[in-house]
């Protein structure tokens, strides 16, 4: 028979065993989550993989963990791997992407840059420059065709800015407080005075 302290010393014993077990299991728990939200996080698929002409928010809120360009059946579609295995389609009326110089198929841009003649928009089918000075015009090239647009009566002969918003602006080229504002679209560019 035990007596009534070696008992004490059993029980608490047995309960700061569980006490133990108990607050070690907690923490594995806790380290288990935070692994696993580490590696949700490195799962959403990389900026660079989506297109710049689909919707970023809606595609990084999707957590899609892969972009599968071998899956993509047409220039408007990207189609995408999903954390649980499914994939997601995005299919759009015109395309999303272009077939380049290389023969390859590429994402389209409409992201502005600076050359020696002005600005340009270069990573897409529809090219669109900007010359420095706006009496020499926007020059819209296709595959097909090249369009150059001039304004008629110039007040001045306005310089191009590029604004943080990607437009290319020539202030003042029908006379003070006017600004001819060029803003590139996936088919072209749009011109608003």
């Amino acid at each position: 028979m035990m007596n009534s302290f070696t008992k004490k010393h059993i029980s608490t014993s047995l309960i700061l065993l569980f006490c133990i077990l108990f607050s070690l299991l907690a923490s594995n728990v806790a380290f288990a989550e935070e692994t696993y939200s580490e590696q949700e996080q490195q799962n959403i698929v990389d900026e660079s993989d989506i297109p710049e002409l689909l919707n970023r928010e809606l595609i990084a809120s999707k957590k899609h963990i892969a972009r599968l360009r071998h899956e993509e059946d047409c220039l408007g579609s990207a189609v995408f791997e999903n954390e649980d295995g499914t994939r997601t389609m995005y299919l759009y009326p015109e395309p999303i992407k272009y077939i380049d110089e290389n023969g390859d198929i590429t994402d389209k841009s409409l992201k502005i840059c600076k050359t020696d003649m002005g600005y340009a928009v270069e990573k897409t089918d529809n090219k669109v420059y900007f010359s420095n000075n706006i009496s020499e015009g926007v020059t819209l090239k296709t595959e097909k065709a090249t369009v150059n647009m001039r304004p008629s009566e110039l007040a001045n002969d306005a310089e191009a800015e590029l604004t943080e918003d990607n437009r290319v602006i020539y202030r003042n080229a029908f006379g003070d407080n006017t600004v001819l504002r060029y803003t590139p679209q996936s088919a072209g560019v749009k011109e608003d005075i």
